[in-house]
């Protein structure tokens, strides 16, 4: 049963009403309509004459923000824990890159991202976990970074920190397996925002309609995910430590893309050997009475020795393959993937390797006025599935259903826009949904102000029921350049 809080579905009627205030009108240009439509990832092509003569060979771009998060659900804590009411984020970031036109087909780009949030010492920095503050109170990381160019005609190369995006869904991930998330928050910000840049070789050979991708990925970096004593941690208690694999030659992974860019659709086919971006839990050292308890006349008994187990969080390697496709008709994009994974591990059969499907298909419309509507529904499947799957630490039943509806408009000659997202995870939305809502404005073509709502559920013993107390109101300013 999913209770959406009064607030938080007052706020959200606020901020999509104007999405149901325009007549539809029918889009008659198919080309325009296909290439709103294009699949994210596009392939690195670089033109001959694509540098244009210009005073300076550098460019310096990027965005300067203020982002502040209030929650308004969070009950009291419990002694001892941290208490997340009211301010939860006040963080000034700064996202910068520098591109460089090296000479002819050949540029470099560097960019790094850099915030401190400054919540943590209004609120006192005494009341929350070392962890939290590691992971939460500032960051400064190198972001893309890269070389990129033509080797000759048809074949192009990318060397460095980047991202590439497989698939066609932007609000459920099959086949976009190459980049981890940074899964730290839940629900506030898009997946093109949570991708994490990793250092790989990736090679592009065109040819007519047709592009081969190839990628080798030196980098093995893990999902970045809730710091123990976090808003968003999934337990009340510390977890086990987990055990990324080290960055190697015999640890590499790979990837492979073929694709084609069709007149009125794309289909693209996958295949990718890399390791699972979320761990799994492993016993590595096994219960064990060494001796039993010994009675010493007349009163007298020697405690037993006992070997207590140990667990820690791996990461197993997998073995992808998949494919997707998008088709046009008109005002409407059809979409679907496939992705088949071998090799996962689960706690419960330590010794067992198993297969899992995941499947999605997914339908867009642009007939309206300056408006978006898609609806996405993917289903994780375990074929040769154990009831013990379903039990802790596990939680896996045979399929996992997960749905996502998303409603964008904009408004006044695109200077405001309206986003509505909803999203369910499991049979009846019991694992866990979230439903953000928010309004940008564009004050100049630099200055944007964002508001937004976000609110969570689950059923109690979801898998996200941790998060269903965390429905919280965000306000950024940001200065882009």
């Amino acid at each position: 049963m999913i209770n959406l809080s009064i607030k938080t579905l007052i706020a959200v009627l606020i901020l999509v009403f104007g999405l149901l205030a325009a007549p539809p009108i029918w889009a008659d240009d198919f080309d325009q309509a296909m290439d709103a439509f294009e699949e994210a990832d596009e392939e690195i092509v670089v033109d001959e004459e694509a540098i244009p003569e210009s005073p300076s060979r550098f460019r310096i771009s990027g965005y300067g923000k203020l982002s502040s998060v209030f929650t308004y659900d969070q009950p009291a804590p419990p002694p001892c824990k941290t208490d997340y009411r009211g301010l939860y984020r006040l963080r000034p970031e700064l996202d910068a890159k520098l591109d460089v036109d090296i000479f002819e087909t050949w540029k470099a780009r560097a960019g790094g991202r850099f915030w401190y949030d400054f919540a943590y010492d209004i609120k006192g920095r005494e009341d929350f976990t070392e962890e939290t503050l590691d992971e939460m109170e500032s960051e400064a990381e190198l972001w893309e970074a890269y070389l990129e160019g033509r080797l000759f005609k048809g074949l192009d190369l990318r060397l460095g920190r980047q991202i590439v995006v497989w698939g066609t869904s932007e609000n459920i991930r099959v086949t976009d397996v190459i980049n981890p998330l940074d899964l730290r928050e839940m629900g506030m910000v898009d997946i093109e925002g949570l991708r994490l840049p990793t250092a790989m070789a990736r090679a592009d050979y065109t040819f007519g309609y047709w592009t081969i991708t190839g990628l080798i990925i030196p980098e093995i970096r893990p999902a970045q995910q809730p710091p123990y004593g976090g808003m968003y941690y999934p337990s009340r208690y510390k977890l086990p430590d987990d055990h990324p694999p080290v960055d190697s030659i015999d640890n590499m992974e790979y990837g492979a893309r073929i694709s084609g860019h069709l007149p009125g659709w794309d289909v693209s086919l996958y295949f990718a050997d890399v390791y699972m971006d979320l761990p799994y839990l492993r016993e590595t050292v096994e219960f064990k009475l060494i001796r039993p308890p010994i009675f010493i006349p007349p009163a007298t008994i020697l405690p037993p020795v006992i070997q207590y187990p140990q667990y820690e969080y791996h990461y197993v390697r997998v073995q992808m393959y998949g494919a997707s496709t998008a088709i046009a008709l008109g005002n409407w994009l059809i979409k679907a993937e496939a992705a088949y994974f071998t090799g996962l591990n689960y706690y419960n059969e330590p010794n067992e390797d198993r297969d899992r499907f995941d499947g999605l298909i997914g339908l867009e419309y642009s007939g309206f006025t300056d408006t978006t509507i898609s609806l996405d529904a993917a289903v994780r499947y375990v074929p040769s599935h154990e009831d013990i799957l379903e039990n802790a630490p596990d939680n896996t039943p045979q399929s996992q259903p997960e749905a996502a509806l998303r409603i964008q408009r904009d408004f006044r000659h695109d200077t405001f826009h309206v986003t509505l997202l909803a999203t369910a995870m499991g049979h009846d939305a019991g694992d866990g949904w979230f439903v953000r809502g928010e309004s940008a404005y564009d004050w100049t073509d630099n200055l944007t102000f964002t508001l937004g709502v976000v609110g969570y559920g689950a059923d109690d013993d979801g898998y996200y029921a941790y998060a269903k107390d965390n429905d919280c109101v965000f306000f950024d300013i940001k200065y882009s350049f």
